[in-house]
């Protein structure tokens, strides 16, 4: 009970930092994935079943709260859940920075085809959804800072782990 309770309060905090702070960033920061990317982590590095459950969330944040412009975000938030945790258990081997970042691509990946579809289909129903003329280059921009986000999710989660590690033994 207690895990699951400093997951979710460090889930909520979590999504607020990144919907309230870093969206409010100028240019390329305001669109740093960091919920995916610790989600991601998590399901990789550490093999929990946590960041399934966050990205499924966070896409469901999306939709109740209308965040986003796309269209049915919980569907490909929800598929991209389930395609970075099946590419962690099957495919990519953990403890490595490749291996999350080539989960991290492949849940990004099916996100954006599931996106462009929905967005597509929502297109031909009613008006445009979105302008086609930057939804490329802003989930090109959204992919390298993710893999920046993984980077540098290596570089200071490491130092603190091994810290807390020999701290509690």
């Amino acid at each position: 009970m207690t895990r699951v309770l400093f997951s979710s309060i460090f889930f909520l905090t979590v999504w607020m930092f990144e919907t309230s702070f870093l969206s409010s960033l100028p240019s390329v920061f305001s669109i740093i994935p960091f919920v995916f990317a610790l989600s991601v982590y998590l399901i990789q590095y550490h093999g929990m079943i946590d960041g399934l459950i966050w990205i499924i969330f966070y896409g469901l944040f999306l939709q109740i709260f209308h965040l986003t412009t796309i269209p049915l975000p919980i569907v490909s938030f929800t598929v991209a859940g389930f395609v970075s945790y099946i590419s962690a258990k099957q495919l990519f081997s953990n403890r490595s920075f490749y291996g999350v970042a080539a989960c991290a691509t492949a849940g990004f990946l099916s996100r954006l085809i599931l996106e462009t579809i929905f967005a597509f289909l929502f297109s031909l129903k009613k008006h445009p959804v979105i302008d086609w003329s930057w939804f490329l280059p802003i989930r090109i921009s959204e992919y390298i800072m993710l893999l920046c986000t993984i980077f540098f999710l290596f570089i200071l989660l490491r130092p603190l782990r091994k810290f807390l590690q020999y701290s509690v033994s």
